[in-house]
């Protein structure tokens, strides 16, 4: 689609008003939207009620385009337009919050999804209520990215991974279980008769065990084994195991923005 595309963020003076807007503002969309069929698809939190996108079609000068929002009661001031600013890439650097960089590059993608998949998307039904299977809320990351498609990304496209079943819970197992499978009980038939390489691996595993707890999922049968690692705290993350070691890493925001800004540019 051809256009000039706005994107809007409300500013506020003082951490208080934020927090009043993010109560007050809240609590009155869910009021005027939760009986709404389709309402726990896009509930997917405070974000989405601090700024907001339109595309102006068919337009290719900015004061035409303004003009036009005019027209339609959506006034915009142009003296506060960053006309040309930023880069995509440079936009998502200044970026802070990685949900900020996964909503941002929804938003792009919604214009263009069969930039990253050609099957018709498939969003949770519950997005905004997914949670792990220890019922801890999951992160919001995931649930911003599974209102717009069920399935994780990996390598700029879809992967075959679900993201959640039919009752909101992630379809993730303990890392333990997932690390022991991907560096052991995979090749298991290789190594059914070799006691001290299932005692290295064990080993190992062990080891692993410690330095990624959470919960995990493996992301596509192929070598090197790309796993979703998801810890207690902090963002969610790519790992790659490859030659008995996790040395590539990328975080899920991370491979998002890859997408969003190929995609949608």
């Amino acid at each position: 689609m051809s256009g000039i595309y706005f994107h809007m963020r409300l500013e506020f003076p003082t951490a208080e008003t934020v927090r009043q807007w993010r109560e007050l503002a809240l609590l009155t969309q869910r009021d005027h939207l939760e009986a709404v069929p389709g309402f726990d698809a896009i509930n997917i939190g405070d974000d989405d009620l601090l700024g907001g996108e339109i595309t102006v079609g068919q337009q290719t000068e900015l004061d035409a385009a303004i003009a036009y929002l005019h027209q339609i009661g959506f006034p915009v001031d142009k003296s506060r337009i960053l006309e040309g600013a930023m880069s995509a890439q440079q936009e998502i650097a200044a970026m802070t919050a990685i949900d900020d960089v996964v909503g941002w590059c929804l938003a792009r993608l919604r214009t263009a999804p069969e930039s990253y998949c050609a099957d018709p998307l498939a969003p949770h039904p519950h997005a905004a209520r997914l949670s792990l299977p220890n019922g801890r809320p999951a992160p919001d990351c995931l649930r911003l990215w599974a209102a717009f498609d069920n399935y994780y990304p990996l390598r700029g496209s879809r992967s075959n991974a679900i993201i959640a079943d039919n009752h909101g819970v992630l379809v993730v197992e303990p890392m333990q279980a997932v690390l022991r499978w991907v560096c052991l009980e995979s090749i298991m038939d290789e190594i059914e008769d070799d006691e001290d390489t299932q005692e290295y691996l064990s080993e190992l595993v062990a080891g692993f065990v410690g330095d990624f707890p959470g919960y995990g999922v493996v992301l596509a049968e192929e070598y090197p084994d790309p796993l979703l690692w998801i810890p207690p705290a902090g963002e969610p993350t790519v790992i790659w195991y490859h030659r008995d070691a996790f040395d590539r890493r990328q975080a899920f925001s991370e491979s998002v923005a890859a997408i969003g800004t190929a995609g949608a540019g």
